[in-house]
C-alpha cells in the first residue's frame, strides 16, 4: 500500500454485507470512536436492496484495494451524506470505517482523498466537511493529509458519558474558483457572485448610540406636541 493508485471505492456488492455488519455487531471492529451501542442489525441489507446503499442525498462505497483480495482488501466504507447549509444550499459530510487490520497503513488518507474529488468533481457542492472525536487523533492526521482543514471544536455534543469534543467541521475548498468561499468574510456577508455584501450600518451601531437616538426622537415628539397645545406651531 505505497501509493494512492493501491486504494479503490467501488459500489458495494452483496458479499460485501457481512463485512460492513461487523461494524453494527463488533465494538472492537467499530473502535470506541464508532461504536454508538447496538442498533437495527438489518440497515445495510435493506438500504442494498432498495438502492445499492447509493442514494442522491448520500451513500457508501467500499475502500478495496486495486488487487482485490489478494492485496487484503475489502478494508471498509467511505460515507456521506447532505448537510443543510441554507434554504436552497447543502454541503457534503462525510465519514470513514475501517477494519482493525486496515488501520495504520495510511488507507484511510487515500480513501477518502478520493472521496472528496469524486464528489467535488460529479456535484455542486461548495464545501465537503467530516467530524471526529476529539481524541481520535489518527483520523484528525489523515483527514489534514487528505486536504482538510481544522476549524473548530464543538462540545457537549455527540454520546452521553463519552468525551465528544470533536473536530467540527474541517474543511476543504473546492478546487474550481467558483466554488470557493472567501476565508476572511463569513458566508453571510457574501453575495451570489462572491463580493463582499455591505453590512447594515444600524445592525452593528452600539447599544448605547441606539437608545440615545430613541430619547432624542421622543423628546422631540414631546416638543413639537406641546407648541402645538399652545399655539405656537
Amino acid at each position: 500500500m505505497s501509493d494512492e493508485a493501491s486504494v479503490i471505492l467501488r459500489p458495494a456488492r452483496e458479499d460485501d454485507l457481512p463485512l460492513l455488519e461487523r461494524f453494527l455487531f463488533d465494538p472492537v471492529t467499530a473502535s470506541p470512536f464508532q461504536w454508538f451501542g447496538w442498533r437495527d442489525p438489518d440497515r445495510f441489507r435493506r438500504r442494498f436492496a432498495e438502492n445499492g446503499l447509493l442514494g442522491p442525498d448520500g451513500g457508501q462505497l467500499v475502500v478495496d484495494a486495486a488487487d482485490g483480495a489478494a492485496a487484503g482488501g475489502p478494508f471498509g466504507f467511505v460515507s456521506w451524506h447532505q448537510q443543510t447549509t441554507g434554504p436552497t444550499s447543502y454541503c457534503w459530510s462525510v465519514g470513514i470505517a475501517l477494519a482493525p487490520e486496515a488501520r495504520g497503513r495510511g488507507i484511510g488518507t487515500r480513501a477518502q482523498l478520493r472521496l472528496v474529488r469524486y464528489l467535488f468533481a460529479h456535484t455542486p457542492v461548495q464545501r465537503i466537511q467530516a467530524d471526529t472525536d476529539a481524541e481520535n487523533i489518527a483520523e484528525q492526521r489523515a483527514l489534514e493529509k487528505a486536504g482538510f482543514t481544522r476549524e473548530g471544536v464543538m462540545r457537549g455534543h455527540g454520546v452521553p458519558g463519552r468525551p465528544v469534543a470533536g473536530l467540527r467541521p474541517l474543511r476543504r475548498p473546492a478546487r474550481r474558483p467558483a466554488a470557493r468561499l472567501s476565508r476572511s468574510a463569513p458566508a453571510a456577508a457574501m453575495t451570489a457572485g462572491g463580493a463582499p455584501r455591505p453590512a447594515d450600518a444600524t445592525a452593528r451601531r452600539h447599544p448605547d448610540a441606539v437608545r440615545r437616538g430613541r430619547r432624542r426622537r421622543r423628546r422631540g415628539r414631546a416638543g413639537r406636541r406641546r407648541r402645538r397645545s399652545s399655539g405656537c406651531g
